[in-house]
């Protein structure tokens, strides 16, 4: 079933799609441009929580190209979530190079045809994106970090085996634009939406190929954001930005242009830039609440 409706005068679209009761063919999904085919009506995997439910969305295995598709929510820029179920086979572990897989929820900017990547926020399973060209863990990738002469970051979160949940929150441009990815509930990573860009379409999959096949399920877009309580610089989790957190900032920094271990820094690269320097120490400062005093989670904004 789909839904799309305009909330409110100042929010723009909630859209939604469990592939009830006609699968994809009773939806208003669309072939990405670039991709082989769009993912399938398939009733071999189901994720809503209704008795009658059947259908999900496959992705079947590919070579060159893979599934993918897209749907319109409405630009916007005020504030996206999106939100996806994916199940994953793992008949392929992605540890193999000549074996990748691929799968991805994305959010895409506006644009006259969808294709035309004038903003791109994206969570997924994709080896290109993995520094030693697997498809073992999600990444991420945005069109904003690509600017800054950044590249995907690794998150290092693996795939299993069953249903995991994707999601992606993308502040308003209005707010500072900040992007959170989630995998299972766990943020993940951390960058922001192209200045001045709507959003507007979400894709399901993406244009590469895959060994593995993926269903999607219970796909919902709205403007309500989840609690946004992550705090910049706090290394150790105490709620404070202080000596021992600058301990960490300074076993991170590099010089500008320098890569730093993402999976140990990327909470200390507040402009997204993939490199910790000057323009990061100066938030910092901002953010410095010393001792046992709660820090101000806005402070980097």
């Amino acid at each position: 079933m789909v839904i799309a409706i305009a909330v409110s005068a100042q929010a723009e679209v909630i859209f939604s799609d469990d592939f009830e009761p006609n699968g994809v063919d009773g939806s208003i999904w669309l072939k990405w441009p670039e991709a082989d085919e769009k993912p399938f009506s398939d009733d071999g995997r189901n994720h809503t929580d209704a008795i009658d439910a059947t259908w999900s969305a496959r992705a079947e295995e590919a070579d060159p190209w893979g599934y993918a598709m897209y749907a319109d929510f409405g630009a916007t820029t005020g504030p996206v979530y999106a939100e996806v179920w994916v199940w994953d086979e793992m008949d392929d572990t992605g540890l193999d190079y000549d074996r990748p897989v691929s799968n991805m929820l994305a959010l895409i900017g506006a644009a006259m045809t969808p294709g035309d990547y004038t903003d791109y926020l994206q969570l997924g399973v994709i080896a290109w994106y993995d520094p030693a060209g697997l498809s073992d863990t999600y990444c991420t990738r945005t069109l904003y970090r690509d600017n800054a002469g950044g590249s995907p970051a690794d998150t290092l979160f693996p795939r299993r085996q069953g249903w995991m949940k994707l999601a992606i929150a993308a502040d308003s441009l209005a707010d500072g634009g900040r992007v959170r990815f989630f995998v299972d509930d766990q943020l993940v990573d951390i960058s922001y939406r192209k200045p001045g860009v709507a959003l507007q379409f979400v894709r399901l999959g993406v244009n590469f190929k895959s060994y593995d096949p993926f269903w999607y399920d219970d796909v919902m877009v709205t403007d309500v954001l989840p609690a946004d309580d992550f705090l910049r610089f706090d290394a150790d989790g105490d709620g404070d930005v202080d000596q021992s957190d600058f301990g960490r900032f300074q076993d991170c920094m590099t010089v500008p242009g320098d890569r730093y271990v993402w999976a140990d820094c990327w909470r200390m690269d507040a402009d997204d830039d993939q490199d910790i320097d000057w323009d990061d120490y100066q938030r910092f400062e901002q953010c410095a609440s010393g001792p046992g005093i709660p820090a101000d989670p806005e402070c980097d904004n």
